[in-house]
């Protein structure tokens, strides 16, 4: 009768403590928090890419806003996220450079 007890409660324990878990939102475990600000990092050295290359074609808002959306792509999603972002950021900005350059 108790392990019948003992193995009922532990089954009724279990999912209220999971859905707990979920209520309460995100751990803050510092694992995953080194993640983030890892993803965070890296989407802002990635970011450089598109900032160096608008200072240099003189398109420097082009080039701050692909670094502030590299870092936040790091953010969400890693090392991926900030290089796809960078490449449509640079082709960006040189298609806005070849414009206006086309049109003086």
């Amino acid at each position: 009768m108790l392990l019948c007890w003992r193995l009922g409660r532990e089954e009724i324990v279990r999912p209220r403590r999971q859905a707990l878990g979920l209520l309460c939102g995100p751990s803050a475990s510092p694992l995953e928090v080194s993640s983030a600000m890892r993803g965070l990092v890296l989407g802002g050295v990635v970011g450089l890419i598109p900032l160096l290359l608008g200072f240099t074609l003189r398109q420097t808002a082009l080039g701050l806003v692909g670094l502030l959306f590299c870092a936040f792509a790091g953010f969400l999603t890693g090392l991926l996220g900030p290089i796809v972002v960078s490449i449509g950021f640079v082709i960006g900005i040189i298609a806005s450079w070849h414009r206006s350059r086309s049109q003086t």
